[in-house]
């Protein structure tokens, strides 16, 4: 038997191996063949099967920055809910920003505070100005409002001096001469002249008391209208609105970070089990890249390989057995069929990938990658 060996063989030991797997193949072949007449002597069609893999469909939850990995609070294999929490990201750049956002608005508070200390110090001056302005005119105007009271006493006293000295002029000799109706003492004409004048100098002196006093009017108005616009004045002359605004400004853009950070703590979108866990904590992430992947059970299928010679058999719709590792066999039906085959290196023929849903009752609850087998229709 050596002398048929090539003379290129490496050891005796290859030659027992390559001898022990055509042994096994012959042997392997007569068991098929012996299965294949049992069949057909028992009357049992023979059944042609194309291999198949559950699948699930599978919930990609990512990083949306590029960040390090801080925290993990599932295991593989855990069932969560929605808003579930799964993992916490940490960025140092947003972490920066933060800290330094957080500095500038201590600042800015601290300088607002200031500027509005320095407003109410001089709006509290300013006030005191003008209060001691408006008592000065208060002042005036009583001043003023004495004096009319004088000048309106002394006109009325003089008119009625002069009312009193009115006469009838007549025939003095005559009998008809008509004396004064109120005469108390003869008035010279001179002392009725005066009397006139002074009269119309108390006239004068009240039209110009009524100015005065009109004017005192006009600057207590002034005055009023000018303190219920000194706080406003003042604010903006202290530039307390500016410091208000930039604080306002720092605040907002502190909530928008503060809200970027608690993005990082990823929840759960919906219901799912944990599938594998290939980072680690303290693992840095890309943008987009995978975190934690959920299986969702309740939308489980197949993925049947099925070779090209027997593509025309599966049509979306079709009835298909299918043969689980616990010798149930139960019934699926075809979803979808790709237009086009993906070539693999198997039997050297192009497989295509069909979806193969379930029907009627459930099947069991394997693990994702499991085999099946699936009967050709």
């Amino acid at each position: 038997m050596r002398s048929d060996l090539p003379s290129n063989a490496p050891s005796t030991n290859g030659v027992v191996g390559g001898i022990s797997i055509l042994r096994l193949s012959v042997f392997g072949g007569g068991a098929c063949l012996l299965g294949l007449a049992v069949s057909i002597w028992l009357g049992e069609p023979v059944v042609e099967t194309v291999p198949a893999t559950v699948q699930a469909r599978m919930i990609s939850v990512t990083a949306a920055t590029p960040a390090r990995l801080a925290e993990l609070h599932v295991r593989q294999g855990q069932s969560v809910e929605p808003n579930t929490p799964l993992f916490r990201l940490t960025d140092e750049r947003l972490t920066a920003r933060l800290a330094a956002k957080r500095r500038e608005l201590h600042e800015l508070s601290a300088e607002c505070k200031r500027v509005e200390a320095a407003a109410d110090v001089e709006l509290a001056w300013r006030r005191r100005q003008l209060q001691q302005e408006a008592l000065e005119i208060e002042l005036k105007k009583a001043g003023y409002l004495h004096a009319r009271v004088h000048h309106q006493v002394e006109q009325l006293a003089w008119e009625e001096q002069l009312a009193a000295a009115e006469w009838w002029v007549g025939d003095l000799g005559g009998p008809d001469a008509i004396q004064p109706l109120s005469f108390v003492q003869d008035v010279p004409p001179p002392g009725r002249l005066q009397a006139l004048l002074r009269a119309d100098a108390a006239a004068a002196a009240l039209e110009a008391n009524a100015a005065q006093l009109r004017l005192c009017e006009e600057q207590l108005a002034e005055l009023a209208e000018l303190e219920a616009q000194l706080s406003t004045k003042v604010r903006v002359s202290a530039g307390v609105d500016v410091a208000q605004a930039r604080l306002e400004r720092a605040q907002a853009e502190l909530e928008l970070l503060e809200q970027q950070e608690q993005a990082l703590l990823v929840h759960s979108p919906g219901y799912g089990t944990v599938g594998a866990l290939p980072w680690q904590v303290g693992d840095r992430l890309a943008a987009g890249q995978t975190v934690v992947e959920l299986i969702d059970d309740d939308q489980r299928y197949l993925r049947a390989y099925v070779p090209t010679r027997h593509i025309q058999r599966f049509v979306c719709g079709v009835r298909v057995a299918v043969h689980f590792p616990s010798r149930q066999r139960l019934e699926g039906w075809v979803a979808e069929v790709p237009p086009q085959a993906s070539v693999a290196a198997i039997d050297r023929d192009a497989l295509t990938e069909v979806r193969i849903v379930a029907c009627g009752k459930l099947w069991p609850k394997l693990p994702i990658g499991s085999r099946v087998e699936v009967e050709v229709p």
